[in-house]
């Protein structure tokens, strides 16, 4: 029976332990793979490119107000004025006396407005035609834009396929010539870690030659093989340089005879001299004292220079001695055999090891050194050219890509998700407008003869009436503005007053002109407001000639509002030069951005009902472990380029965003960290 539990417990747990692993493989197969990135702090790049279009003679027309009366003008025709400069003023009291009558006109229009009911409370069908009639023109329009939006995306792509083409050969290049130098750094570590183990070998093998040889002299009382061995181990001692080096000493042994010599001269010749026995004057005494201070100072000198020659001697033949004795007491060892010959034959390698640096130990760490080298090499080999691999396969994938935009085989779809998006949404608002006005024109034919009649009539009025209030509204902003600068107009720019008609005291009637000419040549170009939200007058403005690949830089003179369809326009002077009148130039525009606090990949970003968020994968506690989940954060996105996005969260420095995924992830969902190809 125990046996029989036993059994059943080990299968019992078997079964579960199979289990354990079949469901942490299904769950590893289920479980969404992701790439993360985390926060940084740096600053985005806002760009703007496009074509535009030379124009020359630049002018700058003066508006003038028809219907208003010219107190004073202060320029001629011919003149030069610059920025600034006052040009006329208009006549303060008849402004004043125009403001009252604007102020009174739109009065009387808005009241005219109520009484024919341009509010479009009396006859709703007619405002729902309108209004159908509207939608359908603000449709078309859409779908235009969306088409040229299409357009402009496509262009868009090529242009950024062929920028982040150049980048990857450019990377490329870089990788390929830092990997080569990479790789000839680690084959010289390599060369110069096998030229100090080949060094150390041969010197640890010639002193260990220059023993045997030795040894073997004195066993077979070969004097001159002895003397031989002898002098080569003090030649291997002094690296080479034996015979420098007995010639030093026999310099310094003559060197030390001549102070000895010189010595004893000077102690001669101070004997030989009689000093003065009686110093009865102070002439004497001083004689005196001069010789005596004269002999110590020759006889210090002289032995001074003994002391010194005796000094450098003993230091030279030092190490000599000691080698000397120690040779004698091995070949001692060796014929007596009464005393241990290894205990001399150590201490001669001691000696010898001191000054050249021969120890075996330093030898296994030169080869440990060399395998290091060795490793080093192949792993630098394997890193570089995993990456030269790299970034040819995305030189290639590039390269494909512009190929097919060429033949027209570029698959645009998921570069055109939101262009096309729009262009869906405005077709399916032109349906439904189309719809609503077929509606509201079979309920206008229900009304009688009439009716309609009155409508029409009334439809009229509206639109009369409309126009009026909208010119005399704007017409008043204009003179409030005017009024504020008591009528003064001002140049906006530097040139020459070309054409100009004014005089004191006319009336405007709307044939008279006030033109500034510039000069020079100009480029008008267009762009998005979205676009040029980021830029200013005096913005750097980089322009491609067109003659090969020279470049030109010039500021933004003007920016105008933006029109109705979102676009732009604006203005640069071109240097000094030729050009072609309505020819057309490539620009670009460039700005860094102020350094922002967390910036993130701009894919990371998600919106949904709640607003933009993104996810982060936190590893979590479960019956499984520890675990990674999706956690979800709201973000405010505070600006962004073409691939970050500068956003207010609370994110640390070592949170991990998701930035991509192979599968659809919501918040909670379990998630696992890799590497995407």
């Amino acid at each position: 029976m125990e046996n029989k539990i036993k059994k059943i417990m080990i299968g019992f747990l078997g079964i579960m332990l199979l289990c354990t692993f079949i469901s942490r493989a299904a769950a590893s197969t289920l479980v969404a793979k992701v790439q993360v990135d985390k926060p940084k702090r740096g600053s985005l790049t806002y760009e703007v490119s496009g074509t535009g279009i030379v124009q020359a003679e630049a002018h700058d027309y003066i508006e003038l107000m028809t219907g208003y009366k010219i107190g004073d003008v202060f320029v001629k025709k011919g003149q030069k004025v610059v920025e600034g400069d006052l040009l006329f003023q208009y006549d303060m009291d008849a402004l004043k006396d125009k403001k009252v009558e604007l102020e009174d006109d739109i009065k009387k229009l808005q009241l005219q407005y109520k009484e024919v009911g341009l509010t479009g409370e009396n006859h709703p069908d007619t405002t729902d035609e309108e209004a159908a009639l509207l939608a359908i023109e603000t449709a078309k329009e859409d779908i235009t834009q969306a088409k040229e939006a299409i357009n402009e995306k496509k262009r868009t792509v090529k242009k950024n396929k062929k920028k982040d083409y150049e980048v990857a050969v450019s990377n490329l290049n870089d990788i390929t010539a830092s990997g080569k130098e990479a790789k000839q750094a680690a084959d010289r570590a390599v060369e110069d870690a096998k030229n100090l183990v080949e060094k150390l070998e041969q010197a640890v093998a010639k002193l260990e030659e220059i023993f045997v040889n030795y040894t073997i002299a004195v066993e077979t009382q070969n004097v001159t093989a002895m003397e031989e061995e002898y002098d080569n181990l003090f030649t291997y001692y002094y690296d080479g340089k034996y015979i420098e080096h007995k010639q030093q000493v026999k310099d310094t042994e003559k060197k030390l005879a001549r102070a000895k010599e010189d010595l004893e001269d000077v102690q001669i010749k101070w004997n030989n001299i009689v000093l003065p026995q009686y110093l009865y004057d102070e002439e004497a005494r001083n004689s005196y004292y001069e010789k005596i201070d004269q002999k110590k100072e020759e006889l210090d000198n002289a032995q001074r220079a003994v002391d010194d020659a005796q000094e450098e001697y003993d230091h030279l033949v030092e190490v000599d001695h000691i080698i000397t004795n120690t040779v004698k007491a091995y070949r001692e060892a060796i014929e007596t055999k009464f005393v241990e010959k290894e205990v001399y034959l150590e201490a001669l390698r001691k000696i010898i090891r001191k000054k050249r640096a021969v120890d075996p130990l330093e030898l296994t760490n030169a080869q440990t050194k060399l395998d290091r080298a060795l490793e080093d090499q192949k792993e630098v080999t394997e890193v570089w050219e995993s990456k030269k691999s790299a970034a040819e396969d995305k030189v290639n994938q590039l390269d494909q890509d512009l190929k097919n935009m060429e033949e027209g085989s570029y698959d645009y779809t998921e570069d055109l998700k939101e262009e096309t998006k729009s262009l869906e949404q405005a077709k399916r608002l032109l349906n439904t407008a189309n719809l609503q006005l077929e509606q509201a024109r079979n309920r206008k034919e229900a009304l009688n003869e009439q009716d309609r009649n009155q409508l029409e009539v009334n439809t009229i009025q509206k639109n009369i009436l409309e126009i009026d209030i909208q010119k005399n509204q704007k017409e008043f902003e204009q003179l409030t503005k005017l009024m504020e600068t008591m009528g003064k107009v001002f140049a906006p720019t530097a040139g020459i007053i070309t054409e100009h008609n004014l005089t004191q005291g006319i009336t405007l009637m709307g044939q008279e002109k006030m033109i500034i000419t510039t000069g020079g040549y100009e480029l008008s170009m267009v762009a998005d407001k979205d676009e040029m939200q980021y830029f200013a007058d005096g913005d750097e403005v980089t322009i491609k000639t067109g003659k090969g690949s020279t470049n030109i830089s010039s500021w933004i003179e003007n920016i105008e509002p933006s029109d109705e369809n979102g676009k732009v326009n604006f203005t640069a002077i071109l240097p000094e030069g030729e050009y072609q009148i309505g020819a057309g130039m490539e620009f670009r525009l460039s700005k860094d951005s102020e350094e922002f606090a967390r910036c993130i990949p701009i894919q990371s970003l998600r919106q949904d009902m709640q607003g933009t968020f993104i996810l982060l994968a936190r590893e979590v506690d479960s019956v499984l472990g520890k675990v990674q989940e999706a956690f979800r954060m709201n973000v405010t996105v505070l600006s962004k380029d073409l691939r970050t996005a500068a956003v207010d969260a609370q994110l640390r420095e070592e949170d991990m965003i998701i930035t991509d995924s192979n599968r659809n992830i919501s918040e909670g969902d379990r998630v696992r960290i890799y590497e995407m190809e």
